[in-house]
């Protein structure tokens, strides 16, 4: 995959390994390996957590850091992967599909989140 070489503010996408290029999977690794374990999906208006089932709207969640990668060849692979954390510590990620092909109800509700990654430059999480 190669990654976009424009962004908009807040949203990495440099490699997260000294130049290897950065896949979904492997930013799912990364986030997993700094305490971003659990799942998110959408569903009813709000983010449900895969493994507990609790729903979360957007007032209780903060999108910490963002990924988002282009497929070479394939548009399918063209996707955002989203950091989040809960107002209850929870912390994981979800990922929509990037331009034609995203969700425009989860756009719309990930618009409504606050989003800190875009008030700093660099975020060492995922470092």
């Amino acid at each position: 995959m190669q990654l976009i070489e424009k962004k908009p503010k807040g949203t990495k996408t440099d490699s997260m390994d000294n130049g290897k290029s950065l896949s979904i999977s492997h930013a799912l690794n990364k986030f997993h390996q700094h305490g971003y374990r659990r799942n998110f999906f959408f569903k009813n208006g709000e983010l449900v957590c895969s493994e507990t089932g609790k729903s979360y709207g957007p007032q209780r969640l903060l999108i910490v850091e963002k990924y988002r990668t282009e497929g070479e060849s394939d548009p399918d692979e063209m996707a955002v992967v989203y950091g989040l954390e809960a107002d209850d510590g929870v912390k994981g990620t979800v990922t929509d599909a990037f331009g034609t092909y995203s969700d425009p109800k989860l756009g719309d509700f990930l618009s409504h989140v606050t989003d800190i990654g875009e008030d700093q430059e660099q975020i060492e999480h995922l470092s």
